[in-house]
């Protein structure tokens, strides 16, 4: 595969929280110059360490103090020499600045303008303030869980997923209408909502709705409709867990032998699929008691030897040390970095030559200024100073 494959594509990046950033930072893993616009006068881009570090590496930031009118004319400038423009801000903001799309597009032809929201930019319920978690519920995924369980955090609301995966959403097509430019020469505005991206996710669940007339069951969520048993289980360490799954007879007969084919499982009752479904409930809480007497990764590499689907639940240290994830590379210390910088993702494929994206540092509040107004914009020195001065750059 081409590295690099979006060298000499320029994102001019307004986006911030999660979803906007994500999506930037796989444009720039995969080569893209993206600019992100910044300024001092706005507490959210001070903030360089935690999760800003993850979100926002392998991209550029200038910083600029869009409330001068100098400000918004060398932004105009910059997106006028660009190809793509990202914004997720409340619905409004960007036209009140100037730089909606009717206005971007006047100056870019070819613009391609991504603009995404918590419900997307038409409807009722389009000036509503959304945040990730907040849509989950409004999706339909919390109704998949029923009591209140200590041992799902938030009931499968925190952290929120909404986020990266509008994120993923949006750089799919900002590739797609990339590819659709060079045939056709057309820009495009995309209107990208974050409850559809959720939503889009859960087709099999709406289906199952759909032809039913009947939702899910609450509480449910973590059973499989086929698969006997399915779901986690208990093992000897403190809160320590194992995903267990058997779908076919054959995996049955397999699930069997490494529990040393216990009476139980050949009972009249367990001996088809449909008798398991029925003795769901039965069928977890022996296994439960089992799994509780093995630590998780003795259990992991039994059930694995044996051809069952089953794996450990790792806490977050566990999973940045997992030696497939260290052999994958997956984990990777950005380029032009100490020590003391975490590791941060890389894309999650590679290629023969073990390339796991264009990944550097993210940057400091204003630290590419210079390459953004004097290279790409070719600003003197003399305007350059002047607009510095001046606090332009703030």
């Amino acid at each position: 595969m081409y590295q690099n494959a979006l060298e000499g594509v320029r994102v001019v990046d307004f986006s911030w929280v999660v979803a906007g950033p994500f999506c930037t930072k796989l444009l720039g893993l995969m080569g893209a110059d993206v600019i992100k616009i910044e300024t001092s006068t706005r507490p959210q881009y001070l903030n360089r360490g935690g999760w800003s570090f993850g979100l926002n590496d392998s991209k550029k930031s200038c910083s600029i103090n869009l409330s001068t009118e100098e400000g918004k004319a060398i932004v105009k400038r910059l997106v006028a020499v660009s190809d793509v423009v990202v914004e997720n801000f409340s619905t409004g903001v960007m036209d009140r600045l100037g730089f909606g799309y009717e206005a971007l597009k006047a100056i870019k032809n070819d613009l391609i303008y991504v603009s995404s929201s918590g419900v997307g930019r038409s409807g009722p319920a389009k000036d509503y303030p959304a945040y990730g978690s907040l849509l989950q519920g409004f999706s339909g995924w919390t109704s998949l869980f029923g009591e209140p369980n200590p041992q799902m955090e938030a009931m499968g609301v925190d952290p929120s997923w909404t986020d990266p995966l509008t994120g993923s959403w949006e750089a799919l097509l900002i590739q797609a209408a990339l590819l659709s430019r060079s045939r056709s020469g057309q820009g495009v505005c995309v209107d990208l909502s974050m409850l559809e991206s959720a939503i889009a996710i859960m087709g099999d669940v709406f289906l199952g709705a759909a032809a039913s007339g009947k939702s899910p069951v609450p509480g449910q969520s973590s059973s499989h409709e086929h698969a006997v048993p399915h779901g986690i289980y208990p093992c000897k360490e403190p809160d320590s867990w194992i995903a267990i799954s058997v779908e076919c007879q054959a995996g049955w007969g397999a699930f069997s032998a490494v529990l040393g084919n216990p009476p139980w499982c050949s009972e009249e009752g367990m001996r088809t699929p449909a008798g398991r479904q029925k003795n769901r409930q039965r069928i977890d809480s022996l296994l439960s008691a089992w799994t509780a007497q093995f630590p998780a990764t003795e259990l992991f590499h039994r059930f694995q030897a044996a051809g069952v689907a089953a794996g450990p639940c790792n806490n977050f240290q566990e999973v940045m040390n997992d030696p497939q994830l260290e052999l994958r590379g997956l984990f990777r210390q950005p380029a032009n970095s100490d020590a003391a910088v975490p590791k941060t993702t890389g894309i999650p494929w590679k290629d023969e030559s073990d390339w796991k994206g264009n990944l550097f540092q993210a940057p400091a509040l204003g630290e590419h200024n210079e390459y953004v107004f004097k290279g790409i914009l070719q600003m003197s020195d003399e305007e350059y100073e002047r607009h510095r001065r001046a606090g332009v750059f703030d």
